[in-house]
């Protein structure tokens, strides 16, 4: 099935988001609830096991276009750069907002291709419709496009000296299953809220 560049689902559009400010508050929400997550977790300097704003993230790039995904890049450069971040002279401050925003590429990417595979792939049907869809999604979207998350995230606090060489599997492991988890309990919801819409017509 080819994919259409428009904000069509099951037949039924979603508005399309292009307002700057829009953008800004979906960024905002992503850093708010990355604030959240960490909280919960008790890993303020840390990987966290739980890391829902990639899920968020999925599911409004998903409904509302690759619009969304300059909003995910900036919600991710602000949630790391205050949890990993040196500011004690300036070439640091600039090394560190270089190395963040490597670490927010990776999750626009990460966030980009697995939108793209919803989209592409169900452009007119729920990706819950059925248990094929339903295998795809988990396999493509949760397991294999979060590799690209915490492939460039771990890389990045290594080679800023945030994670020890003994531990990158552990911390690799940990921010993928994050991701993994987040896209698994997020964003079919959102998946249910759009379907929720069509069938009331709303």
């Amino acid at each position: 099935m080819t994919f259409k560049p428009k904000n069509l689902i099951n037949g039924f559009e979603i508005r399309k988001i292009g307002n700057p400010f829009v953008l800004l508050i979906f960024a905002l929400l992503y850093y708010a609830i990355s604030l959240l997550c960490r909280w919960l977790a008790s890993t303020p300097d840390s990987v966290t096991p739980v890391w829902f704003p990639d899920g968020f993230a999925v599911a409004f790039v998903y409904l509302w276009g690759y619009k969304v995904l300059p909003s995910v890049f900036l919600g991710s450069f602000l949630a790391n750069f205050w949890a990993f971040s040196n500011l004690n002279n300036f070439w640091s401050v600039i090394s560190y907002t270089i190395a963040i925003s490597i670490m927010a590429l990776g999750t626009m990417f990460g966030t980009g291709v697995s939108a793209y595979y919803l989209r592409h792939s169900n452009s007119k049907e729920s990706p819950l419709q059925n248990l094929q869809r339903v295998g795809k999604f988990i396999f493509f979207s949760a397991l294999l496009a979060p590799i690209l998350n915490a492939t460039f995230g771990i890389s990045i606090l290594l080679l800023q000296g945030k994670i020890s060489s003994d531990l990158i599997i552990f911390s690799w492991f940990t921010w993928w299953i994050s991701n993994i988890t987040a896209i698994l309990l997020i964003t079919p919801l959102f998946f249910t809220w759009k379907d929720w819409l069509y069938f009331n017509k709303i």
